[in-house]
């Protein structure tokens, strides 16, 4: 209950933070934000802060959502679609309701048996990852021996997103040593967690969407007959799935949009009940916050135990015909959003404890922590003199770290709410010094929530 109270404290503090600006003028300002579980990968700013004088990276670690992806979910596109259907053998659907109709079916025929399968947009965003960190971080995929160990789940779109980014990656330092496997044994990477209060959680989100939605204008651009809209039996589910089928065009590639239909603030009150879904379900809310939080525990262990070996200079065994010794370069793990979005709640990349699900969004944003592609990077400095005249292990008090999320540099809060103690001057900006920084990381991983 205490770590309970001081996650709430973190969740006030952030909301002031980011008070600046609305969800909805955000949204407005880039209005793919809107899609939110299939937002496509945002371009990052570029803006990085140089190395401090004398360090240069030596390691990098990461965890990365898939990339952009047909829409997972059958019942997506085929509820709306069998309710159109109904709806035009009866003789009611509008001019707008027939085209919404011939839309929906051709997007729904591209995407029968590939539900969730990844598009050629989702191999180009992981393609342009790979290529900015080999462009940001040279001195680690492009010194001699060095070794990149990648591992996915066994979902087609997560094996297919590292093959995208390995093969750019491979493309760029032909010498590069990648090491892949795809294994339902990697539990840190796709280990269940439970939904707890799921039912209720729902209700909350069907609440909100009636509170915020205008049905009647939705029917009247669909039906002729008002009568008929009223009988149809769950036309919140239907238009909520019509909002999934919608968000997920910008991943497909498709050549039409339903905005005649759901313009953007009616796609809001849609991103709004989902991102209330997504926080409540995999952040650390009062709903689930225990089960997300104890999730993200196996990850943090694995970024830990394989931070400490590439600190120590184990490399480990290199794959045969390489010839040359192997040095322990980055740590490169691919997964979906219900486990990074747990993994960035525990390292305090998105601090939230809000129950409230018509102002969620005013503390925690779907968009600001997992779209496509979404990743986490752990970026290690060292003094390039230790580096240059390496054996063995480098001092931990020497060792500076940064933190990207989606590419853009962070900073970290504890569950106070506290900003993490930077690594003191000359040394500033996002640079953390890794002693402090693994201390704590290692209180979090043996902390039970």
């Amino acid at each position: 209950m205490e770590m309970k109270r001081k996650f709430l404290i973190a969740g006030l503090l952030w909301a002031v933070a980011a008070g600046a600006q609305t969800p909805w003028e955000e949204v407005r300002a880039l209005p793919s934000r809107v899609d939110g579980i299939c937002q496509v990968y945002p371009e990052p700013s570029g803006r990085l802060t140089p190395a401090p004088k004398g360090y240069e990276p030596f390691y990098l670690s990461h965890y990365g959502r898939h990339g952009s992806r047909l829409v997972h979910r059958d019942d997506y596109y085929s509820d709306p679609y069998r309710m159109l259907l109904a709806a035009d053998s009866a003789g009611v659907l509008t001019p707008l309701g027939q085209s919404v109709l011939a839309r929906l079916g051709r997007q729904y025929a591209e995407a029968k048996g590939r539900c969730g399968e990844l598009t050629l947009r989702g191999e180009r965003e992981q393609a342009g990852i790979a290529e900015r960190m080999v462009r940001n971080y040279p001195s680690i995929f492009r010194k001699a021996g060095a070794r990149v160990d990648c591992r996915s789940t066994t979902s087609s779109r997560v094996v297919l997103s590292m093959a995208a980014h390995n093969e750019r990656m491979r493309e760029l330092c032909p010498r590069l040593s990648l090491v892949r496997s795809a294994s339902d044994a990697y539990t840190g990477l796709g280990v269940s967690y439970p939904m707890v209060g799921r039912d209720s959680i729902y209700r909350r989100c069907y609440e909100l969407i009636h509170a915020r939605f205008d049905f009647d204008a939705f029917a009247r651009k669909l039906f002729t007959d008002p009568a008929y809209a009223q009988s149809v039996p769950r036309l919140d589910r239907d238009a909520w799935h019509l909002y999934f089928s919608a968000s997920n065009l910008g991943c497909a590639g498709a050549g039409f949009d339903y905005s005649d239909l759901l313009p953007l603030e009616d796609m809001f009150v849609f991103w709004e009940a989902t991102n209330y879904l997504l926080y409540t379900s995999c952040s650390n809310s009062p709903f689930n916050s225990s089960a997300v939080m104890n999730c993200a525990r196996g990850m943090l262990r694995d970024i830990l135990e394989r931070a400490d070996a590439a600190v120590a200079g184990a490399a480990g065994p290199e794959p045969p015909g390489y010839g040359r010794p192997a040095v322990h370069a980055a740590d490169l793990r691919f997964g979906h959003d219900v486990y990074i979005i747990p993994l960035a709640a525990i390292l305090g990349l998105s601090g939230a404890f809000h129950a409230d699900p018509y102002t969620v969004k005013d503390v925690w944003r779907y968009y600001d922590v997992s779209p496509m592609a979404a990743n986490i990077q752990l970026v290690f400095y060292a003094p390039k003199k230790a580096l240059r005249h390496r054996q063995g292990a480098l001092p931990a008090e020497e060792i500076l770290v940064k933190v990207l999320l989606n590419e853009e540099e962070a900073t970290l809060t504890t569950p106070e709410g506290h900003p993490l103690p930077a690594a003191p001057a000359p040394v500033c900006g996002p640079y953390y010094r890794w002693s402090e920084l693994r201390g704590w990381f290692g209180v979090l991983a043996d902390h039970e929530f």
